[in-house]
């Protein structure tokens, strides 16, 4: 049961990323995907899945766009100090 709540979240979650989809009855999917979740006292896969599919990728991006700010930033400070 858990792996197909897991399906069904990870389902409701990628859609997110894909703007052009209908995001009202996303929601109402997501919203009941994660009630069923609290009621079988099972928010921390729910937590998991979240982290796994949105979380994780987020922070990964922002790290990356970070570490590539900091090295043109070193670069320039190269640069302009030659």
């Amino acid at each position: 049961m858990n792996e197909n709540l897991s399906t069904v979240l990870r389902e409701c979650i990628l859609p997110i990323h894909q703007p052009d989809d209908d995001t009202s009855s996303n929601k109402d999917v997501l919203s009941q995907c994660l009630r069923t979740y609290a009621l079988i006292d099972q928010t921390t896969e729910a937590e998991k899945v979240i982290s796994e599919e949105l979380l994780t990728p987020f922070l990964n991006t922002v790290w990356q766009s970070d570490a590539t700010m900091a090295n043109v930033h070193r670069a320039c400070t190269v640069w302009l100090s030659s």
